[in-house]
């Protein structure tokens, strides 16, 4: 960031903007679970139950 607000940023109220870098985390988290678990090379036949998952 170059210490400039831009429009959109102005905007958006300081709650939402904290939400926002928050769940941007979350999301981040998830993919790196998913990839830690090996979760893609489960499912690369197809979709699986949460039980086929976990087998």
């Amino acid at each position: 960031m170059t210490g400039q607000n831009s429009k959109e940023t102005m905007a958006t109220p300081p709650p939402i903007q904290m939400l926002e870098l928050i769940s941007g985390f979350w999301i981040s988290r998830c993919v790196y679970i998913a990839a830690k678990l090996g979760i893609a090379d489960l499912v690369t036949d197809g979709a699986k139950t949460a039980e086929e998952l976990a087998a």
